[in-house]
């Protein structure tokens, strides 16, 4: 299937948070995430993400 912008309008859950670092890996980010991504039909885009806190993060989750 091919993206469109009338494809994509709507309101979207996000189920993955993956990043995809400049040396190609895949990181997941960690921790429970939650979030809602809204496409309109005049071109504007509304972004809320949240996690939860991380019980016990590691050195790289601290400098996030």
């Amino acid at each position: 299937m091919q993206l469109t912008q009338t494809s994509l309008i709507g309101v979207w859950q996000l189920q993955q948070f993956i990043i995809e670092r400049e040396s190609g890996e895949q990181f997941i980010w960690p921790g429970k995430q939650n979030g809602t991504l809204i496409y309109t039909d005049s071109g504007y885009v509304s972004v809320a993400q949240n996690r939860q806190p991380l019980t016990n993060p590691s050195a790289e989750d601290q400098l996030r």
